[in-house]
């Protein structure tokens, strides 16, 4: 009984402020760490000194130059980003002065301009320190130099008689104390936010045992979500504004990869892979999802062999998409291929299946079909199996007929299934990579290139079309337009298909 009773004070936790008694310090507080980072942002953020040594005294003499600052940087790209940094700023003291006034109200609003702001500083450095200026030393020589080393050597370029060889390893680049506190105290800000605005719950033991485990659980998947996923995302933003060949230095090129991308002729391929992907989606729908979802109906009937069957649709799913390229390559090839060859056993003309767009592209697709109708078909069937027989047989007593009730009631039931099966399907076919690298490469003339393949090939290198270095910084703007373009299809299915999630 006590267990029981302990068991369930663990399970119906009571939120309640435990850190102190007045939750509003805690607004009071980040309101007071956010007024101190716009003071430092007002300050020289980023500031490095460069010394120089006489060599007859000893004597060091400091020089210090602005590496990072609103007035002096010369640069559209740092003049916005300070300006940027100091609004968030002042948008996050205001919204959360409002809140602790009106008990929480505008509190979200600062807790992300607080993350906001450290964000944009950590970009401005990568900036700073990668974007390549050039110059003249003191002889005359022109030289390229990030922006960073630029500022903190322009004061001994303007030195009489100094040599900018000699001081070149002087120069030391960094962030000052200023620069770190006004990263960090924005964010301390938006996490101080956070605490107001979130509940703390009472802390039991048997509560406390549970949360550890809990995150014990997710640490990994975490972890392997930020190290895999998230990671390599920042590091495509940040590509994408750069003009890079994968070697060499980087060129900060700000919006111009994607103005590049709408606007330019030599973007025409990337478009036409977009609509190739969509054509090959759409195609491909329209024939798997109820060619699974029939043969799952049929399939959950008390049929002889059904399981057999089920086996063997479903073993497409479990193959290898290289053995799949290969299969299908012999099957449809034009010399010899067992499509051609049946063709011409019944005394009808051969087909070149790769060498035309329509009939390459229809290839591809039945081969997708081929690989990915049995997994669709098995969750199919898992929703099948999740609706009352007596549904069913209501039905039949009120005389409906099997069409009636596949419609009526299969239909609407499998609403949560089918928006799942889905969601899933045009993702996968909007996604589509390995399978049209094995089958075609994208051939004839890139009538089979789809989004990802271009991608890939403008990352690596195209060697059938005598392209053996990629365009990094391209391909990642080309990267963000495709994930954009995937966001915003599923916005608009997720919504679309909202009331088909709801089943009463």
């Amino acid at each position: 009984m006590e267990k029981s009773k302990a068991y369930k004070e663990g399970i119906q936790i009571p939120y309640k402020k435990v850190l102190v008694k007045n939750p509003k310090i805690y607004g009071i507080i980040a309101a007071a760490l956010f007024a101190a980072g716009i003071v430092m942002m007002f300050l020289n953020i980023f500031n490095c000194s460069v010394s120089r040594t006489n060599a007859a005294t000893k004597e060091v003499t400091v020089l210090w130059g602005d590496v990072f600052n609103l007035f002096q940087s010369g640069h559209w790209f740092v003049y916005l980003g300070c300006i940027l940094a100091v609004i968030l700023g002042l948008t996050g003291l205001f919204f959360t002065i409002l809140a602790v006034a009106k008990d929480g109200k505008g509190m979200k609003i600062a807790i992300i301009a607080g993350y906001s702001i450290p964000v944009l500083l950590i970009l401005m450095l990568l900036f700073m320190n990668t974007t390549l200026v050039t110059i003249k030393d003191a002889a005359g020589k022109e030289t390229q130099t990030t922006i960073a080393k630029y500022y903190a050597i322009k004061p001994l370029l303007e030195v009489e008689g100094n040599e900018y060889t000699a001081f070149w390893n002087s120069a030391q680049n960094g962030f000052t104390t200023f620069g770190w506190l006004a990263v960090g105290l924005p964010a301390l800000a938006g996490l101080v936010a956070s605490i107001y605005v979130l509940p703390i719950p009472k802390v039991t033991k048997l509560n406390a045992v549970r949360t550890l485990q809990s995150y014990g659980m997710i640490l990994l998947s975490l972890a392997g979500l930020s190290i895999f996923v998230v990671y390599p995302l920042v590091w495509i933003v940040r590509y994408s504004v750069f003009e890079y060949k994968g070697w060499g230095t980087m060129n900060f090129v700000g919006f111009d990869q994607f103005i590049n991308i709408i606007t330019k002729e030599t973007s025409v391929k990337y478009w036409i892979s977009v609509k190739n992907t969509f054509v090959f989606a759409i195609g491909k729908l329209i024939v798997e999802i109820p060619l699974a979802l029939i043969l799952a109906f049929i399939l959950t009937r008390k049929l002889r062999g059904a399981n057999f069957f089920r086996a063997m649709y479903f073993m497409p799913s479990m193959v290898s998409v290289a053995v799949i390229g290969v299969i299908f390559t012999y099957l449809f090839k034009h010399v010899g291929g067992v499509v051609n060859t049946a063709l011409n056993s019944i005394g009808a003309k051969e087909v070149m299946w790769f060498s035309n767009g329509w009939s390459a592209m229809l290839v591809v697709m039945i081969a997708s079909i081929w690989q990915n109708f049995g997994l669709n078909m098995l969750f199919f069937m898992t929703g099948l199996q999740s609706i009352s027989p007596e549904m069913y047989e209501a039905a039949m007593i009120d005389g409906a007929s099997n069409t009636r009730q596949f419609f009526s009631i299969t239909i609407p039931l499998l609403g949560p299934v089918l928006q799942m099966v889905l969601m899933n399907a045009i993702l996968g076919s909007l996604k589509v990579t390995d399978l049209v690298m094995t089958l075609t490469q994208g051939r004839p003339d890139g009538k089979t290139q789809m989004m990802m393949t271009y991608i890939y090939y403008k990352f690596f290198g195209d060697s059938t079309a005598g392209v053996t270095a990629g365009n990094w910084g391209y391909a990642a703007a080309c990267t963000v337009i495709t994930a954009i373009i995937l966001a915003l299809v599923t916005i608009i299915y997720l919504r679309a298909t909202k009331k088909s999630a709801d089943v009463y």
